[in-house]
């Protein structure tokens, strides 16, 4: 079920490159239309109509799932002595600790940028450190974990079937926040971006020193002709 340790090696490259063409993609479109156009264009039916339950729900209860299968990753991990395993669900934890959870809301808080609906006349991009929720709208935390999940589906499981629909939902989720008029369409892009490097972060300073580590202890127990401990 779950991807070897060379089967995401060759995997990394293929999914954040086709994540990268999506992102510049739209980040084509959101230059000429811009936060107001996008705004806009999502104000109108079906998306402020049948859509807006949807994306309620899925701004709600989104990433629930995903945290559920990973926790349930680390348990199986822990409790089989599965390495594989447990290194997965650790890295997901930290990621989403360190990167989704800490490293957004510092960024949120110094930024300061006003959500839809609560900008004045004359607001920077920026305004400053700011405390109040109505000033954290810059990067989406939704996007950055929904992105940041999804990855990890799509880089882990071996199904590639559940990295796209992982995805999917991510994408979703993230334009779920505008929608709703949580976020500007480029807390999003940034929140999309910011995920991507938490997962390679997470990828190339945790995961894969601790899979070589392990590759090594094996190969040193079978040229010794012991077991590993």
């Amino acid at each position: 079920m779950f991807s070897t340790p060379a089967l995401v090696e060759a995997r990394l490259i293929r999914v954040l490159a086709a994540l990268a063409v999506a992102w510049l993609g739209v980040s084509l479109v959101w230059l000429q239309m811009g936060d107001a156009g996008f705004a806009r264009w999502l104000a109108v039916p079906p998306f402020n109509t049948r859509w807006r339950f949807v994306s309620s729900f899925l701004s709600d209860w989104g990433m629930v799932g995903f945290y559920l299968f990973f926790l349930g990753v680390l348990a199986r991990g822990l409790m089989r002595g599965e390495q594989h395993l447990r290194q997965i669900g650790l890295a997901y934890l930290y990621a989403q600790i360190f990167g989704s959870f800490i490293l957004v809301r510092m960024i949120k808080i110094g930024c300061g940028r006003p959500r839809p609906g609560a900008e004045t006349v004359g607001d920077a991009f920026c305004a400053g450190p700011n405390f109040h929720g109505a000033y954290h709208s810059f990067p989406s935390g939704h996007a950055t974990d929904l992105i940041v999940s999804a990855l990890f589906v799509a880089l882990f499981v071996r199904s590639r079937s559940a990295g796209v629909v992982a995805m999917l939902l991510a994408f979703g989720v993230a334009l779920s926040r505008v929608v709703l008029g949580s976020h500007h369409m480029s807390d999003v892009l940034a929140g999309v971006l910011l995920g991507s490097l938490i997962v390679w972060l997470a990828w190339r300073r945790y995961l894969l020193p601790h899979w070589a580590a392990s590759r090594s202890d094996t190969h040193r127990h079978e040229s010794s002709g012991d077991a590993p401990a």
